[in-house]
């Protein structure tokens, strides 16, 4: 966990080493330094917990750290009790995110926070929403609508704005020598409700395997209680399908690069109104 008063020191060790990835565009730059330049600004704002876990410099050699999804896909069998441990660390990291509380929802650097979370998550919601207009059918953009207003009304028992990652993903979560280095991309953090971060388990991103998941959550517990994301959940993922799609259809990447995880959320919206028939 990288304090405040290291946190651009950190920040800086990313910057560095960023230009020597290959493959990277442009845009791919400027939306990873926007991560960082978010994640130091929200950590400035924290007073009362600690810091954020900004990724740790790894010293004395170069920066290639696999991201933590082969080590919970990809794993033998024998090292089940390293993944066990390493998934109640990442539930500790989220927890400790969680921590710190603000004052309402919505973007805490734009100061435009709102005691509503339902027009906070609204505003999202049809940002992503108009984005898929053009590409998926009308009927499907209907129902889609639909079981948003319907089920809207859920929001008002969420856990309460906290900061949260939004896009808390093994991709994003890095590992070197079988150790937590810390969490990248912060590009998409906001001020939301603790149930925000908890969709990714379940959309598909993460393993589903008990002996990864059940860690992972007495990680959590032990910092906080885990929330009551499970009867939020159809309406989070529908939310995460919808800003997934948008995403790859802005991108123009929704039937090459990025094929795979637009299958996956368009069968998903298909199989959950099937599922309301």
């Amino acid at each position: 966990m990288v304090s405040k008063k290291n946190a651009g020191a950190a920040a800086g060790n990313q910057i560095q080493r960023l230009p020597k990835q290959p493959g990277r565009s442009l845009h791919q730059l400027n939306a990873a330094l926007d991560g960082i330049r978010r994640c130091c600004q929200l950590q400035r704002q924290r007073k009362e917990c600690g810091g954020l876990p900004l990724e740790q410099p790894v010293r004395g050699e170069r920066f290639d750290s696999g991201h933590c999804t082969s080590v919970f896909r990809q794993g033998r069998p024998n090292h089940r009790t390293h993944r066990q441990a390493l998934a109640y660390e990442i539930g500790r990291c989220l927890a400790l995110i969680h921590l710190n509380r603000l004052p309402g929802y919505g973007d805490p650097i734009q100061n435009n926070l709102t005691s509503d979370p339902c027009s906070y998550f609204t505003l999202k919601f049809e940002e992503g929403l108009e984005e898929c207009r053009p590409h998926l059918p009308i009927s499907l953009i209907k129902q889609c609508l639909d079981y948003y207003k319907e089920n809207l009304n859920l929001l008002k028992a969420v856990d309460g704005p906290c900061i949260v990652h939004r896009d808390f993903r093994p991709g994003n979560i890095i590992v070197h020598e079988g150790r937590l280095q810390g969490i990248i991309d912060w590009a998409g953090a906001r001020s939301s409700f603790a149930e925000e971060d908890f969709c990714w388990i379940e959309h598909g991103e993460w393993s589903n395997n008990p002996h990864i998941k059940k860690p992972f959550l007495a990680g959590y517990a032990g910092i906080r209680p885990v929330p009551d994301y499970i009867r939020l959940l159809p309406f989070l993922r529908l939310n995460r399908a919808i800003a997934t799609i948008g995403f790859t259809v802005k991108r123009k990447t929704w039937n090459n690069r990025d094929s795979r995880i637009y299958q996956h959320n368009r069968q998903f919206l298909e199989n959950l109104f099937e599922a309301n028939l």
